[in-house]
């Protein structure tokens, strides 16, 4: 993961309402230590950042702009960024199931 490039993509929008949340769920991803756990993750984070950060284009533009920041910074394109894309997508739809623990 290439931190600087994280930052300076996702700039002022990490000091928002959805990226403290996505922030939160990455640090409970991190504490959990849960092989194959993070695409629960990744959903939850932009479930979170969106719906209990006041739902609006606002909040979705954000949490979809840093985790597009994120993927960029480490891996864009590869096979795992595709499914992490994947699952931040159904948790920005509203969608927050368990289907993603267990997973890759």
């Amino acid at each position: 993961m290439n931190w600087l490039r994280f930052a300076w993509c996702a700039g002022s929008d990490l000091h928002t309402c959805p990226g403290r949340m996505l922030k939160a769920r990455y640090n409970e991803m991190k504490a959990a230590n849960c092989k194959n756990c993070d695409k629960f993750f990744h959903c939850k984070g932009n479930f979170d950042a969106v719906y209990r950060c006041g739902e609006s284009d606002q909040t979705r533009r954000i949490a979809k702009k840093i985790s597009d920041c994120r993927e960029e910074a480490q891996d864009a394109g590869s096979a795992d960024s595709r499914a992490d894309q994947e699952a931040n997508e159904f948790g920005r739809n509203g969608d927050i199931v368990n289907q993603f623990l267990g997973g890759s």
